[in-house]
């Protein structure tokens, strides 16, 4: 498991680190589910848990059904509100990096107005601007619209015109 790895080297290594893929498998068994909307880091983890269906129902018969990972292409990596050169992440000590599942919607508005933009004024696809991209990756995924579609829309706009948006939500 990369993520092992890569934390291990960073953090001291306990019982967490082992124990997470297992119970991810085992939410995922439990719960006979067909696709499981993960990113790309976490694929590893559904792969892990077809394993274990795989052998588990050779051995005891078909109990358990084989998940596939649902990876959606434009949200499968979001980027940190506060640094978008790292992954965004529930261990982030910055809280406002973050946009947590049972965060209300106030709070969320309130991350997204703080979030980190670019240093130009407009938004570009073809500059780079890895914090532009991130905002509008999130917003045309709570849009359900794909992102070049939103890239389409928002080219050429001031930068200042698109957080406001986020007030509709």
């Amino acid at each position: 498991m990369t993520q092992f790895k890569d934390k291990s080297q960073r953090h001291e290594v306990n019982v967490g680190l082992f124990g997470y893929p297992v119970l991810m498998a085992a939410d995922i068994l439990l719960y006979q589910t067909d696709e499981v909307p993960v990113g790309e880091d976490q694929k590893q983890h559904v792969e892990l848990t077809r394993d274990l269906a795989e052998k588990f129902n050779s051995k005891f018969g078909e109990v358990f059904k084989m998940p596939i990972p649902v990876i959606q292409k434009e949200t499968a990596r979001i980027m940190s509100l506060q640094d978008p050169t790292s992954k965004m992440s529930k261990s982030d000590t910055n809280q406002l990096a973050t946009i947590y599942l049972l965060d209300s919607e106030e709070l969320i508005r309130e991350k997204i107005k703080k979030a980190v933009t670019d240093s130009g004024s407009k938004i570009s696809k073809d500059e780079g601007s890895a914090a532009i991209s991130n905002l509008l990756a999130i917003y045309s995924s709570f849009k359900n619209q794909s992102l070049t579609k939103r890239w389409t829309s928002w080219t050429a706009k001031c930068i200042r015109n698109l957080k406001p948006y986020w007030q509709i939500y």
